[in-house]
């Protein structure tokens, strides 16, 4: 009779810290479904979201009202925001390898800026630095050839713009995605070496200017050191993300076939504005599919862990508004575009 009661107790208990979980987690954030598309981007001043779906541009306000504006046909691998009224986007044809950048306005009105191909080859995304300058990269006739184009001047002289740093990676070898962190100048005339015999990918640099977000390929696996790293401009690095947690599966024999595998996925994390926090996926996976994939944000530091949990979908690939009041995703069941307004 005492051990149903305890148990009865303890069952009771599980299910009100449920309770109070869902509770804050609902008092945490409100979700806001937009539409179904890829590639959401808040506008600079965080009151619109522009996304991708089936060959058209699309833009909708960011808190839900009014309905959602069908702008241009647009068929692009992504886009940058350069103002609130005018994005810049890039796509290419794979069959001619014919690469293009063009602008397009909230009227529906495409520019385009360049093109190229073989001989001429255009580095994708175009860079838009702190002070609003807008440019790309380009290539022609072989190596050492490498110009930066520029598209749209910012608040700097074009002289001071030019020595804006911007964080690459010095790729290890040929075909290789990952390598050591450097700080080059825009005109690359300023080069500074941040890390050693690394194998980093995919770096961001911090709002300040004084840290840098990235991603570890530590071996073949796909699965390993893929959590978010903090990199101070000494290379110390801090690890962000999660231990990966490998679970077996066996079948009725006891054999074990393959992991059920639950790990941070580093390359799409993202710093938020003021670069205090930041955001990225948790995800789930089996030997055939995802079957979870949540967002977690942390500070900048590795503390704070909080997971953005929902029981109807699974968010991927966040970005943060320029406000910092909101992260955007990507769902992957429903393709769905999703905005979470964070009320902490």
């Amino acid at each position: 009779m005492k051990k149903r009661i305890f148990t009865m107790i303890i069952s009771i208990l599980f299910f009100l810290l449920f309770r109070f979980y869902m509770m804050v987690q609902a008092q945490s954030f409100e979700i806001i479904d937009i539409g179904e598309g890829r590639c959401p981007r808040f506008t600079p001043d965080s009151k619109k979201i522009g996304f991708l779906s089936q060959g058209w541009l699309y833009v909708a306000n960011s808190d839900g009202s009014g309905g959602i504006q069908k702008i241009a046909p647009v068929k692009a691998l992504d886009f940058k925001w350069m103002s609130d009224s005018t994005l810049i986007y890039w796509s290419q044809d794979f069959r001619t390898k014919e690469r293009i950048m063009a602008t397009v306005n909230l009227e529906g009105e495409v520019r385009s800026l360049v093109s190229g191909g073989e001989q001429t080859l255009i580095e994708f995304p175009p860079v838009i630095l702190p002070d609003g300058t807008v440019g790309f990269y380009k290539s022609e006739g072989g190596e050492g050839s490498r110009i930066f184009e520029l598209i749209k001047e910012g608040s700097l002289t074009p002289d001071s713009g030019m020595k804006q740093l911007r964080v690459q990676i010095g790729f290890a070898g040929p075909n290789v995605m990952y390598g050591d962190i450097w700080l080059v100048s825009v005109d690359g005339t300023i080069k500074k070496r941040i890390t050693t015999n690394k194998r980093f990918t995919f770096p961001q640099l911090s709002p300040n200017g004084e840290k840098i977000l990235t991603s570890k390929i530590p071996g073949a696996d796909p699965y390993l050191g893929q959590g978010a790293y903090v990199v101070d401009l000494n290379g110390q690095e801090t690890f962000i993300g999660d231990e990966d947690i490998w679970t077996p599966v066996t079948d009725s024999t006891g054999k074990i076939h393959h992991y059920s595998i639950e790990a941070s996925v580093g390359l799409l994390a993202e710093w938020s504005p003021d670069g205090s926090k930041i955001v990225y996926m948790y995800q789930k996976t089996n030997e055939e599919d995802i079957v979870a994939s949540d967002l977690v944000i942390k500070n900048a530091d590795g503390t704070g862990r909080f997971q953005i949990k929902t029981q109807d979908e699974m968010e991927m690939e966040p970005v943060w508004s320029p406000d910092g009041n909101m992260i955007a995703c990507e769902t992957y069941k429903t393709n769905k575009i999703r905005i979470f307004r964070l009320n902490f």
